[in-house]
């Protein structure tokens, strides 16, 4: 797939800096020298962020325009911010919320109940 492609590509490009100190074979790193392995280090994750980024929202972009006008409206729903905290907030007890394994996945399985 390419994001396995680019994956393989992002590790090799954010090790790069690391990589040169080990084919130098030095047993001692000066000071300068870590600072500058540091910083480019830096600038290479923001660059990989930066281009998985830049993937995905052309993936998202190209996978929308096959949706439905429906199903883009209700991916859209799906995406906005805070709505899946119910799959990560705790049921309350007092109110009988609360339920056990088997009640979940009955829930789950027949949103109606």
């Amino acid at each position: 797939t390419q994001s396995t492609g680019s994956s393989g590509i992002n590790a090799e490009y954010g090790t790069a800096p690391l990589s040169q100190i080990i084919i130098e074979q030095n047993t001692t790193i000066d000071d300068e020298r870590t600072v500058s392995v540091a910083k480019s280090l830096k600038v290479a994750k923001e660059e990989v962020a930066y281009a998985k980024s830049m993937f995905n929202k052309k993936h998202l972009a190209s996978v929308s325009e096959k949706l439905s006008p429906d199903q883009l409206r209700l991916h859209e729903e799906l995406c906005k911010r805070g709505s899946s905290t119910w799959l990560t907030s705790l049921p309350l007890a007092e109110h009988g919320f609360n339920l056990n394994k088997s009640e979940f996945w009955d829930a789950l399985a027949n949103p109606n109940l």
